[in-house]
């Protein structure tokens, strides 16, 4: 009978003793797997269902007693199974749990390594970012320094330009300062158009060429005032030399019985072969090179309005000297006399040289206004002339020989005639 009980009580167990460890093993994975606790307690409920059919035969039978004991006998044969299985697995386990907590201090010491190593890596990585960066900025800045390099290439020449242009006209070498500000404009000025050095020098175009002109207006001014002195040169030259022609003609007519009057053109051209007179030479350079200048620059209308300007203001100052013109000596009436001679031989060469600057019809009203203001002047004074007759004679001379000078060159000296007819001939 408790062979019986044992028998019934190993059949209890799920798996046979030989696979009890790896069943275990399976059945906790299972049991884990499936859901843990609820598979166990399935697995128990089942154990007991079969467990009451035989305690039930137990207690019918009387032997609950039997049953206890072997009950006891078959705890105990476990509770001996399970230590040995532990007596067996125990250092096992030991070394496991000592190699598990081995792999988990090496594994804090490579946790730790790979965190300083993390750290070294971002440390490393911002110092690779600082250094692409400072990188960047030196290549932004080499960039920059081959932009201003190309820059200052560029504007190199066109500031060389300016500053020629400035010594040229400090050197009053106006035709070459035309040609250079030209040249800027035209060539140069387009390299620099995108700079902002380009926009000043376009706008300081405009005070370059006011600079240049005011340059050239200011010479040929002061040359104008020069040829104060000059113009009486050419006068007296040019009158001497009528002087000396009216002794070859009045010598010429008392020889010939022709009584028929004879211009000093005419004359002229009988006396050019025999007269050896210097040639005179009038510079008239500052006056082309300051059309020049206003010409290429768009002001020769302005320039134009303000030489006639500036010779009618000479003329003018001129006949002004109206004072002591006939005293006992003629030196200022002489001298007056020269002056005009002196004035038109000049404006006539400029006429002559550059007809569409100056016009024979504005000379000609510059002519007309001295014969006019000439004519007064004679009026105001006719008394002094005519009550001295060595004064007189000399008037009618200088007159007559400054009209022959004024016809050889082309003015009208009809009124002049009367003038000397009107004086001397009554």
């Amino acid at each position: 009978m408790a062979e019986t009980i044992q028998q019934q009580l190993q059949q209890l167990v799920l798996l046979p003793e030989a696979s009890k460890v790896n069943h275990n093993v399976t059945l906790a994975n299972e049991s884990w797997q499936a859901g843990g606790l609820g598979t166990l307690k399935s697995q128990n409920e089942e154990i007991i269902e079969q467990l009451g059919p035989i305690i039930q035969s137990v207690y019918r039978t009387g032997k609950d007693e039997l049953f206890k004991k072997q009950v006891a006998l078959f705890a105990a044969k476990k509770d001996a199974e399970i230590l040995k299985l532990c007596g067996d697995n125990h250092q096992q386990f030991v070394e496991s749990l000592d190699h598990l907590l081995k792999i988990k201090q090496n594994t804090n010491d490579l946790q730790e390594k790979i965190l300083n190593l993390n750290s070294d890596l971002q440390n490393s990585g911002e110092k690779v970012i600082k250094s692409k960066q400072e990188l960047l900025e030196l290549k932004k800045k080499y960039r920059n320094i081959e932009l201003a390099l190309v820059a200052a290439k560029k504007c190199t020449k066109v500031v060389y330009m300016i500053s020629e242009f400035e010594e040229q006209v400090q050197s009053k070498l106006y035709y070459e300062a035309i040609n250079t500000l030209e040249e800027l404009k035209d060539a140069y000025i387009h390299r620099v158009k995108n700079y902002k050095l380009g926009g000043i020098i376009a706008e300081s175009f405009p005070e370059m060429g006011k600079n240049l002109k005011i340059a050239a207006l200011k010479d040929m001014r002061e040359w104008l005032y020069g040829l104060k002195t000059f113009m009486r040169e050419i006068g007296s030259y040019l009158s001497d030399s009528m002087s000396r022609r009216q002794e070859k003609w009045n010598i010429r007519n008392r020889n010939s019985n022709n009584t028929e009057y004879v211009s000093s053109a005419v004359q002229f051209v009988l006396d050019e072969e025999t007269e050896d007179d210097q040639e005179l030479k009038i510079d008239l350079k500052p006056l082309y090179m300051c059309l020049h200048v206003h010409n290429k620059l768009g002001f020769q209308a302005e320039f134009t309005k303000s030489y006639a300007n500036d010779r009618k203001a000479q003329i003018n100052l001129v006949m002004s000297t109206s004072e002591n013109l006939f005293s006992n000596n003629l030196n200022a009436f002489e001298n007056m006399i020269h002056d005009i001679i002196g004035f038109f031989i000049i404006e006539n060469s400029v006429i002559m040289s550059s007809p569409d600057f100056r016009s024979k019809t504005d000379v000609d009203v510059l002519w007309d206004f001295v014969v006019d203001s000439l004519s007064t002047i004679i009026a105001k004074n006719i008394q002094q002339i005519l009550e001295q007759p060595t004064i007189s004679s000399s008037v009618k001379s200088i007159l007559t020989g400054f009209t022959f000078t004024m016809e050889e060159h082309s003015f009208d000296v009809q009124k002049l005639r009367e003038l000397i007819a009107a004086i001397f001939n009554s």
